[in-house]
């Protein structure tokens, strides 16, 4: 797991955690064995469970990505599952149909590989803003008349559900799975915890479970690392001090990883300034009278970054 992939701020901090977790092949199967409905469960074999490139590039050339896309084998045919993290504050209605777009350009691209059929897709929807889920999971409730439709017209409008997780802190459903799963979303939980001392709790609890893990240790120190480091930057009003004491044994290893965070902004900041002052450099040349081009090669920065800078340069004024 890699901590660097994360932004510090804004919702990126909780998509990117939830990836870099949930997108591990052993914590995705006990989460989907934990979490799916039993009948749907049965029909899976989850030890064949493997992640998909999930990706598609728009008629713009712009690529996106989908958050998480796995591949299950099902009664003897591949069928994805595809998970869907979101993580504004508020329940979204337009998810429904971002679903479907993101499922029609899975089976698009299926299609378009030469497949006969495309493959089946189950949707899922992990949650967790500061309030409750409350959206119907269906699609035709938010299509006009759709809770209303005949027998005989009914057939002809596109319709699916979609599981829903909720893991915001007005949800009290007691949260299962393992013990690195449980810190996990717990910890996802806790990030939007309004009330301090509520937080803090969560903290005490996930780290008597980290305590009490017998797993293995190396992979115990990587989750744990990924787990204070998204609740550091999740919850900036509590000091790490809070955080150290809450943590009770494992105070000193919050402390250790602080410490070693706080070395790393120093670093980003320094690599930052120096990219700055070459900046800054650049345009003092340009305005002397030197060619784009010979800046360029001068400062070994590409042309397009100092125009972009010259721009923005330009804005603040």
């Amino acid at each position: 797991m890699d901590k660097k992939g994360y932004e510090k701020k804004g919702k990126g901090l909780h998509d990117a955690f939830v990836k870099q977790t949930l997108g591990r092949i052993d914590l995705a199967q006990n989460f989907l064995q934990t979490y799916l409905p039993e009948e749907i469960r049965a029909e899976m074999d989850l030890s064949t469970l493997k992640a998909c490139k999930g990706e598609y590039v728009d008629p713009k050339l712009r690529k996106h990505f989908f958050d998480l896309l796995f591949e299950v084998q099902r009664q003897g045919e591949p069928s994805f599952v595809y998970i869907l993290v979101e993580h504004k504050s508020y329940p979204d209605k337009k998810v429904a149909f971002q679903l479907l777009g993101y499922m029609a350009k899975i089976w698009q691209q299926s299609m378009q590989q030469g497949e006969d059929k495309a493959p089946l897709i189950l949707p899922i929807l992990i949650y967790n803003g500061y309030q409750p889920w409350e959206v119907e999971p269906r699609l035709q409730s938010f299509l006009q008349g759709g809770e209303k439709l005949s027998e005989a017209f009914r057939r002809y409008v596109p319709n699916f559900a979609f599981l829903t997780y909720d893991y915001s802190p007005g949800n009290s459903t007691p949260i299962q799975g393992s013990p690195f799963l449980k810190t996990i979303l717990t910890a996802l939980r806790a990030a939007r915890e309004k009330d301090r001392e509520e937080f803090l709790k969560s903290v005490t609890e996930i780290s008597i479970i980290f305590q009490e893990s017998k797993g293995d240790k190396s992979e115990e120190k990587e989750i744990f690392t990924v787990v204070f480091y998204y609740l550091m930057h999740a919850q900036q009003e509590v000091t790490v001090e809070e955080i150290m004491e809450a943590a009770g044994e494992r105070g000193e290893d919050v402390k250790s990883l602080a410490d070693r965070l706080y070395e790393e902004g120093l670093e980003e900041g320094i690599e930052e300034g120096i990219e700055e002052g070459k900046m800054q450099s650049a345009l003092r040349f340009i305005a002397r009278g030197m060619p784009m081009e010979e800046v360029s090669q001068v400062l070994g920065i590409p042309e397009e970054k100092i125009l972009e800078f010259q721009r923005k340069t330009r804005e603040q004024r």
